[in-house]
Formats: structure tokens, C-alpha cells, sequence
């Protein structure tokens, strides 16, 4: 097959910016609208790009532009001879053909900039290929992440007016209202919940959180089965320490009300296998996805996200745990600021695909020496960030767990320690741990 010859020069064009910075220096009016399109960076002529920034200084300084305001800008930025003096500017200024079309000169600027980034952005995809150091799963993932960047970057909107949101705040108070009910969002199944948080809404980020044995994976579980099944959404999780047979085991447990112990050794009953059954065939119609992958970067979970959003309309994220998911710095970088990394990079994901995640986190064995064990957001492990960018955080806290003698063992308290959009407080759940599921609690709210 005969190789196609390419022109290998980066892309660019000097007319169309040395026009933008024509129209510029010409009508300050100008300026404002080439600001909204492109920035210094776009400029691939390095001269360029520095009188573009002396303009933008000027203009944000408040002070005339013209070529004595230029010239002294120009040389306190020691750039004035290297730049090509005022025999440049001059050039710069009779090179515009019409300052009118400062917009279009702009957007070829930018459109140019662009495809040099993502020229860039395939180079190191192929070096890293080449390299062969690392999973093509996990080249995959940056690159695409990459991508996604420089495709919002150029998508910002900038400034909207107010009447806008106002508009589509109003739009949204009509179809709430016409709700029968206080749920706005997915259901948890949890009435009590429910009625705390309206449900999980878009662009949360959720951290579910608790020492061993509070059943936060079950929980976690829970929620994703009631969403999918109750509120009809497509639910993806991923759970970086089970193999996803076991999660369908726990799944098809609190669905049938079968021991998880008889599913795991295969002690059934004869009246179960009914039950075993009828569970099978609503479970199998629910929308639910399961990536077992041991080893993933948040990148990853993002990209495979974005699939299933475009695919299937992806509603809502679980991932056990957090503190599990792959850093990207080959063990060189700081494991706080990864797990900060991690969870600002699941808050953004959340915003962009309009979904909530629900992550699960662990907490610090400080608890433990605690004489109340009830967490606290101080205990989240490698917090860095985690708590800033959740929006809301739950901690699981039994008293069974430590005191058999406990008038309630199996009440668990669902602890509200961080609630942006609502109060904080508590309410109580009923753990069943031989179907390895939680139930409303009907009991007292009294401590």
C-alpha cells in the first residue's frame, strides 16, 4: 500500500494572527472579542504571542493602546528589539484587511492552535505505544482523558446571563412539581433516606465511608440493585477487590432473601429455588453493569464511564474503593495527592455526565482507639481533597459490631457528616447480614 505523504509543519496561520493583533491595536473594541475566542498560547509565532500579551496588559491596566503605550509595555517586558521593534507593530497594524472580522480571524487562530494540541496529544500516545512500559488500557485512558480536556476547554461557554439559569430553573421547578412526593432525584430505597436527600441527584459526588464490617459494600450494593430496579437506571460498578460473581451473589441474597452462606456453599432449599428464581429474572432485567478490573486508573473508570453513557445512558456510578484505584505516577508521586487527584478527577466526572457517583473510602484506624467509635470526617484515610470535593458523606456506624450486648445490634446508624445541598444529622437502617442487605428501620430513634 502506498504511504500517504503529509506535510509535517505544525499548522498555523501568520495572516490570521498577525490580523487579530491588526484589528487590536486598530479598535480596542476588538480586543474583548479576540480574548473570547483565543489566548496567548494560541499563537503558534512566538512574537506574536508576546505582543498579544503586552495588548491584553494594556487593556486590563486601563491605559490608551497605540504605539508609544505598545513600545514602552514592549520594553518593560525587556521583549521590544527581540519582538522586531515598531517596525512590527507597524506591520501588525497594515496587515489587517478589516477590523470587522476580528472574530473570524480569531477563530482560525484558535482552530489552529487546536490541531497542534492534538497533534501533541497522538505524539505522546504513539511514544508511550512505542515505549510499551504500559497498559494500551491505560494509554487508552490518558489520551482519551486528554481529549476530553482540550475539547471542554474550547467548548467554555464563559459568562452566561442570569436570565438564562433563571429560565431553566423555572423549567426545572414545573417538572419537580408535577411529582407526586418529596423525591427529586434516583431513589436509594431507603425511605428515610430518601426523604433526607430527595435522592441522588446529578453531578454528586457521594462518599460512602466506614470501618470493616459496617457492610458499606453491601450498602453500596443495595443502593445501585434499588436504583436500577425502582427508578429504572443504567448503574455501573466497579469493585476493584470482588470478582463479580461474588456481587452477584450478594445481589441475588438480598433479592431473594436466601442466605448469602446457602448461596456460597449451595445449601438450598427446595422453597428457595423459587425465590432464587423470581430473583434472577428481576435482577436480570435490571440495568447494571460490573467491571471487576483489579488494576484501574481513575482515567479509566472515566473513559469506560463515558461509553456507557453514550451506549446505554449511564445513571449512576458506584466504585468500592476508592483508595484502591491505581495512581498514575508509577509509584514516584505522593499517594495523598493521587487519592486528592482520584477524587477530583470522579467530582468532574459526576459534572460532566450529569451523574452521581457514589464512591466508597475507608477510614483511619484512629477510631479504634477512640472510646466512641462513631467516625468522624477527620478519619477519612489520605483525605486530602476528598472531603472538599464530596458533596455529601455518609458514615455507617453499628454498635453491634462492637458490643454484642447491645440492645440493638443489627441497627445501623447512617451518619450525615457532610450534606451540601441538605442538613446533616443521621437516620437508621436495619442491617441483615445473612442476605447481606439493609432494610428500613422501624424501630426508635431514640439513641
Amino acid at each position: 500500500m502506498e504511504s500517504l505523504s503529509i506535510d509535517r509543519a505544525m499548522p498555523f496561520s501568520r495572516e490570521a494572527e498577525q490580523s487579530v493583533l491588526g484589528a487590536m491595536l486598530l479598535d480596542t473594541q476588538c480586543i474583548p472579542d479576540a480574548m473570547g475566542i483565543c489566548k496567548a498560547d494560541d499563537f503558534y509565532i512566538e512574537r506574536n504571542k508576546e505582543l498579544f500579551n503586552t495588548i491584553i496588559e494594556l487593556y486590563n491596566l486601563g491605559k490608551p493602546i497605540d504605539i508609544v503605550t505598545i513600545k514602552d509595555q514592549l520594553t518593560l517586558r525587556g521583549v521590544f528589539e527581540s519582538v522586531g521593534g515598531l517596525e512590527f507593530v507597524m506591520e501588525t497594524m497594515n496587515m489587517v484587511p478589516t477590523t470587522r472580522n476580528v472574530k473570524h480571524y480569531a477563530e482560525i487562530v484558535a482552530q489552529k492552535a487546536l490541531l497542534r494540541n492534538l497533534i501533541r496529544i497522538s505524539e505522546k500516545a504513539l511514544e508511550e505505544s512505542y515505549r510499551g512500559d504500559e497498559e494500551p488500557e491505560a494509554i487508552i485512558g490518558k489520551t482519551e482523558q486528554q481529549l476530553i480536556d482540550l475539547s471542554q476547554a474550547r467548548s467554555s461557554k464563559g459568562p452566561v446571563h442570569l436570565r438564562t439559569y433563571l429560565g431553566q430553573s423555572v423549567e426545572k421547578l414545573a417538572e419537580l412539581s408535577e411529582n407526586e412526593g418529596d423525591l427529586t432525584g434516583i431513589t436509594t430505597g431507603f425511605i428515610d433516606l430518601d426523604k433526607r436527600t430527595a435522592g441522588l441527584h446529578g453531578s454528586e459526588l457521594i462518599l460512602i465511608a466506614a470501618r470493616p464490617g459496617m457492610g458499606k459494600t453491601s450498602f453500596a450494593l443495595n443502593i445501585a440493585q434499588n436504583a436500577a430496579i425502582d427508578s429504572g437506571v443504567c448503574v455501573a460498578i466497579f469493585n476493584l477487590e470482588m470478582p463479580g460473581i461474588q456481587i452477584a451473589n450478594r445481589m441475588l441474597s438480598s433479592e431473594s432473601m436466601v442466605s448469602s452462606e446457602s448461596l456460597k456453599k449451595g445449601n438450598i432449599r427446595d422453597d428457595e429455588w423459587e425465590k432464587i428464581g423470581e430473583a434472577v429474572d428481576v435482577l436480570s432485567k435490571a440495568d447494571i453493569y460490573i467491571d471487576d478490573t483489579s488494576s484501574i486508573t481513575a482515567p479509566e473508570i472515566v473513559s469506560r464511564c463515558r461509553k456507557l453513557k453514550m451506549e446505554h445512558n449511564l445513571g449512576l456510578v458506584v466504585i468500592d474503593y476508592l483508595q484502591l484505584i491505581s495512581g498514575s505516577s508509577k509509584g514516584d508521586g505522593n499517594r495523598q495527592q493521587e487519592i486528592s487527584d482520584i477524587s477530583r478527577a470522579l467530582k468532574v466526572m459526576a459534572n460532566d455526565l450529569n451523574i452521581p457517583v457514589i464512591a466508597l473510602s475507608q477510614l483511619s484506624r484512629a477510631v479504634e482507639k477512640r472510646e466512641s467509635k462513631e467516625p468522624m470526617l477527620s478519619d477519612l484515610r489520605e483525605s486530602g481533597a476528598i472531603e472538599q470535593d464530596a458533596d455529601m458523606v455518609m458514615f455507617l456506624y453499628r454498635e453491634g459490631a462492637y458490643n454484642e450486648a447491645a440492645p440493638e445490634p443489627n441497627r445501623t446508624k447512617c451518619i450525615f457528616a457532610k450534606h451540601r445541598n441538605g442538613e446533616t444529622g443521621y437516620e437508621f437502617l436495619t442491617w441483615l447480614g445473612e442476605f447481606t442487605k439493609f432494610s428500613n428501620w422501624s424501630g426508635s430513634r431514640e439513641e
